[in-house]
């Protein structure tokens, strides 16, 4: 088996375990909406939250590379740039997860593996994809600048959401419990966080030996 074969397979086992993970997150929400609650309104709430977000970009990438695996011209959603922010984007899934969330949230039985896999697999999978495939030497001092534009965006439509509807998505961005300096202080620094990891991919990027394989 080839190693461009090898990749494939990878992707697709990935791109499964992501998309049941994320069609069994929807089930389980909706499953679980309260007497009189809104249905609709859970789903929404569902695919606000980050973690939601990153896994449908990763999975949705993973597809892309695989309808064009065997073609010799890539669209740009392939490319080093957007490889590059979605690697960055579900690390900080992983890391936030683990550091802010974790212990704060006890889930058990299917929502447990659900959370392990949308949070720790995915991320750690797709991470390990970039290590193996990307092509070294392109990134650019400037991509985590740009890299920061969608967790700005992200940041301000939590913030309103949490305004609009009284429900925060996050505990350190919330809005009716935080003071103004805290909140200013947590988004500052979620900021500066994915510019200096955004840097820390670009480093990477620049001085890791040639890639394992040719594969995009």
């Amino acid at each position: 088996m080839s190693q461009n074969t090898k990749i494939f397979y990878y992707r697709l086992i990935f791109a499964t375990i992501g998309i049941f993970s994320i069609v069994y997150r929807i089930g389980l929400t909706v499953t679980a909406v309260p007497e009189g609650g809104s249905t609709l309104f859970s789903i929404f709430r569902l695919f606000s939250y980050f973690t939601i977000q990153t896994n449908i970009l990763v999975v949705s990438w993973y597809l892309l590379a695989l309808a064009y695996s065997k073609s010799d011209k890539k669209p740009f959603l392939l490319g080093s740039k957007i490889k590059g922010a979605l690697t960055l984007y579900i690390t900080v899934t992983c890391i936030v997860f683990a550091a802010l969330i974790h212990a704060k949230w006890n889930p058990q039985g299917m929502q447990l593996l659900i959370a392990c896999i949308t949070h720790y697999v995915t991320p750690v999978f797709f991470i390990i994809d970039w290590y193996m495939t990307e092509e070294r030497g392109t990134y650019k001092w400037y991509f985590p600048v740009y890299w920061v534009i969608y967790p700005l965006f992200y940041l301000i439509y939590a913030l309103l959401f949490n305004h609009f509807t009284g429900v925060a998505l996050y505990h350190f961005i919330n809005l009716k419990k935080l003071e103004i300096t805290s909140l200013a202080f947590n988004i500052t620094g979620l900021c500066l966080f994915f510019i200096l990891l955004g840097f820390i991919y670009t480093t990477m990027n620049k001085k890791l030996p040639q890639k394992m394989n040719s594969a995009t």
